[in-house]
């Protein structure tokens, strides 16, 4: 099965494009066995979910499949979060995961700014030590543990 990764800034942009995907023929899973490996293998079973401390947040992506493609999306909980978000989530997968990922889709909200405005704020935070760069989003891929993988930025009006 083929797997997307989609990151967005909030969960009202989690049910903007799980709309979008549902008038297009897909499901949304609710069953962890409709998943695929990758994403079965990284969902908490158990609480709390990182040493024992009550307070610490960890996203469980909404999951869609349609035939062969599975999309997980991945709420940033903020507009200053989604670029750290995606560095943080696609640098704590193993090559073995990174291997399985066909792409990696970026959504962010344009609001009143053009596309270029909108997507260069999202870069304001950026920290030299992340995998991810600005330039691996114009290119339209990037290379992580030797993985190539696919990278695609929408801008939602």
């Amino acid at each position: 099965m083929r797997s997307f990764l989609f990151f967005v800034e909030g969960v009202h942009d989690i049910n903007c494009v799980a709309r979008i995907l549902l008038i297009n023929g897909f499901k949304e899973a609710s069953n962890i066995n409709d998943i695929p490996e990758i994403w079965r293998s990284r969902v908490p079973r158990t609480y709390p979910f990182v040493d024992n401390r009550l307070d610490r947040f960890i996203p469980i992506p909404s999951y869609f499949i349609k035939n062969n493609l599975c999309i997980a999306m991945v709420s940033a909980n903020g507009v200053g979060n989604i670029i750290r978000d995606i560095d943080l989530y696609l640098s704590n997968m193993t090559k073995a995961e990174l291997k399985q990922i066909n792409g990696v889709c970026a959504i962010f909200d344009a609001d009143q700014k053009s596309a270029k405005e909108a997507f260069d704020e999202r870069f304001k935070k950026y920290n030299k030590d992340m995998v991810i760069k600005k330039k691996d989003f114009l290119s339209g891929s990037c290379r992580i543990r030797g993985e190539s993988i696919n990278i695609v930025r929408i801008k939602l009006r």
